[in-house]
């Protein structure tokens, strides 16, 4: 082979490695929750629909701690995308709340569920409220999830705080176990509903759910922005027949700011445009939509996500 055929020999194979690398899908992680939550099935779903419809991008769904371990992994670059409540990712950019330091490279891609605070006792359980709750052993759920954030913030208002508890941090399934098997006297949940843990135990146990007070919910609310009164529907469980006043979180769909400008928009493309998918696989997805997409983003939008809406003229952007 002569000197210039083996140049172009070289340049063309050089030529091939290149499209072969643009071609090959980009493999990210999705993170989660823990099993028996809202996060698990929704963010296995969206991994599932990005991986057959994002082009150039293959999803995988990870088990994490949850919103506050979320934010973490992802302002830090450690995960590509994840599931966090609109509280925490906040707290987490701003280094404010119960972070120590700013993750500022957390950025936005779109809102998708309501998530409210469940507080769950046995029906011949002596806790009547919040109040009730010193000297009980009681889980706020897992450790670094939002349950645990936002449980705290709860009892902070009602002037109770962790020394006056025997805190025990448990999984939602393990909280479940716990309340039947009365090694533990109330379990916090933060979830959409029905939330599928709750729904198990109050299958197989007589359950009843201690409310969160008007006087308090205000006190919350008024502190915390991203908070709203949201009540439990009544009948949302078995042997649920009244309202169980409560207060809840929109959940934020994140990515580190180093994902590539096409893979957000690839991302968020594919979630938004197949969401009749996602609700085959868990019905919370059912308030997830285009439009209400952007509503109480607590952080600066991804560039990649921003292209995709500004395509499509949200109302918000254009």
């Amino acid at each position: 082979m002569g000197s210039k055929n083996r140049i172009v020999y070289i340049l063309t194979v050089i030529f091939l490695l290149i499209n072969i690398a643009y071609a090959a899908d980009v493999n990210i992680t999705v993170g989660t929750a823990s099993m028996g939550g809202t996060f698990y099935p929704l963010g296995t779903g969206i991994a599932k629909v990005i991986t057959e419809y994002a082009e150039g991008v293959q999803a995988t769904a990870e088990v994490t701690a949850g919103s506050v371990d979320n934010s973490k992994l992802v302002g830090s670059g450690k995960t590509d995308v994840a599931l966090a409540m609109a509280d925490v990712v906040y707290g987490a950019y701003t280094g404010t709340e119960k972070f120590e330091e700013k993750y500022e490279d957390l950025r936005g891609l779109f809102m998708t569920y309501g998530q409210m605070m469940h507080l769950v006792v046995k029906e011949n359980s002596p806790i009547k409220s919040i109040a009730d709750l010193k000297g009980k052993k009681v889980s706020p759920g897992p450790a670094g999830s939002g349950t645990a954030f936002m449980t705290s913030i709860i009892l902070e208002a009602y002037g109770i705080s962790p020394n006056d508890l025997r805190l025990e941090y448990l999984t939602h399934a393990e909280e479940s176990m716990g309340l039947g098997d009365g090694t533990l006297d109330a379990a916090f949940y933060l979830m959409g509903i029905p939330c599928a843990a709750v729904t198990e135990f109050c299958a197989s146990h007589d359950a009843r759910f201690i409310p969160i007070e008007k006087e308090y919910l205000k006190k919350i609310t008024e502190k915390f922005p991203f908070y709203a009164e949201m009540p439990i529907p009544a009948g949302t469980y078995k042997a649920q027949p009244d309202s169980v006043p409560s207060v809840g979180v929109k959940v934020c769909f994140i990515a580190n700011k180093n994902v590539p400008e096409d893979v957000a928009y690839e991302i968020t493309k594919a979630v938004l445009e197949h969401v009749p998918e996602l609700i085959k696989i868990h019905s919370i997805a059912k308030e997830l939509s285009f439009e209400k997409a952007l509503d109480g983003m607590p952080i600066p939008l991804h560039p990649g996500a921003e292209r995709y809406y500004r395509e499509k003229n949200h109302p918000k952007l254009n």
